[in-house]
């Protein structure tokens, strides 16, 4: 029984439009998870945050855009708080009474330290991205995890250093001229091109301190914030390494590394006054855009008597980051106490004055060209 043209084209039809239906669609977009800045906070991970009402989230929005172009935008409500640059593009709001947050800030650090009552209680390290973070992620995470808690990562040598012991790398020429092994020689490296020297910040974890936990989202200014939680004590700086102390004073005699080898001879046997003792947590982690271009470390440290006091005021820190542009962040830059290691100082912490800063990315360089034979 033959079937009718019109039916054939009618089930034609109908295949051409399930086919159309079932075919390719357009991918769907997934939605990037929201930062909650009060989460990494054990005293305010159960409150709700405060709602913004339409005029309050209008008056902040021109805030912002004041920044970039104040002849054009006029601003109806003034920050509550200070407004810190963190180099690299990156800018945050820090709430709290006058007087109680002091800050200062170089191109590529912010510290800003609170004081309470007992004195220094909570602390804020952004330390921009260098251009490795684009290159070697995994590798500059691990620089600034050295910079907060070296002892936690002391002991792995990056893939650069490796490399760098070998041939006219920088790494072989510590080893020949300090007489330590190629394993110490790596490690000293590494320690000495961080901000503090590998003298950290004071904080060690507990045995079973970290979270498990890692906070990672959007906040409701676009930035990508990953942060995790550790929970210890906090107390004086470490020294240095005493297997590798002893190799400073023949450091002097390379050029790259000299004028860091004479700080830390000083800086690394000092009896520096505590900037807190006793309990406290850390946060460790990241605040960038979308291409990781821009961005910051962050390391923010709190003691607990017996809770962070300052809590509510670090977590609205987190909410504000937000992308500025540069000829604001200059000029908040002017507005900067005085260089880091002063304001550090002040507190019983020895970092690296602005003046003496090795890049990381000097773990890659092969040295100066070898001395050619004689004829």
């Amino acid at each position: 029984m033959k079937r009718s043209p019109k039916i054939l084209l009618g089930c034609f039809l109908a295949l051409l439009l399930l086919g159309t239906g079932c075919g390719e669609r357009p991918p769907r977009e997934v939605s990037s998870p929201v930062f909650d800045p009060r989460s990494p906070f054990p005293e305010l991970a159960g409150t709700k945050a405060k709602k913004t009402t339409p005029r309050e989230k209008e008056s902040a929005f021109r805030r912002v855009l004041a920044g970039a172009t104040p002849s054009q935008v006029p601003t109806q409500q003034e920050p509550s708080g200070q407004i810190l640059p963190l180099g690299n593009g990156l800018l945050g709001e820090l709430p709290g009474k006058p007087g109680s947050w002091t800050w200062a800030a170089d191109p590529s650090l912010t510290l800003a330290m609170h004081r309470g009552a007992a004195g220094m209680d909570a602390l804020i390290w952004a330390e921009a991205f260098s251009p490795r973070m684009v290159q070697s992620p995994s590798a500059e995470v691990r620089w600034f995890q050295r910079t907060i808690i070296p002892e936690e990562m002391e002991d792995l040598l990056d893939l650069a250093t490796i490399e760098g012991l070998f041939g006219r790398g920088l790494g072989r020429r510590i080893a020949r001229e300090t007489g330590l092994d190629a394993v110490q020689a790596g490690r000293l490296l590494q320690l000495v091109t961080t901000r503090t020297g590998g003298l950290g910040l004071g904080f060690h974890s507990a045995r079973e301190g970290s979270s498990g936990t890692r906070w990672n989202g959007r906040n409701s200014h676009g930035v990508t914030v990953s942060m995790a939680r550790s929970s210890g004590t906090w107390g004086r700086q470490r020294r240095f390494p005493t297997d590798l102390s002893r190799a400073l004073g023949r450091l002097e005699t390379i050029a790259e590394l000299s004028q860091v080898a004479v700080w830390l001879s000083r800086a690394g046997n000092a009896e520096g006054a505590a900037p807190h003792s006793g309990s406290a947590y850390l946060l460790i982690g990241s605040a960038a855009a979308e291409n990781d271009a821009i961005g910051t470390h962050l390391a923010v440290l709190c003691a607990r008597t017996p809770d962070c006091s300052v809590a509510a005021e670090l977590a609205s820190f987190l909410g504000s980051l937000q992308i500025a542009d540069l000829p604001r962040l200059q000029r908040l830059q002017g507005s900067s106490a005085g260089d880091p290691s002063d304001l550090a100082q002040s507190a019983g912490l020895q970092i690296r004055p602005t003046g003496l800063l090795p890049n990381p990315e000097i773990l890659e360089t092969a040295g100066p060209p070898a001395a050619k034979p004689p004829q």
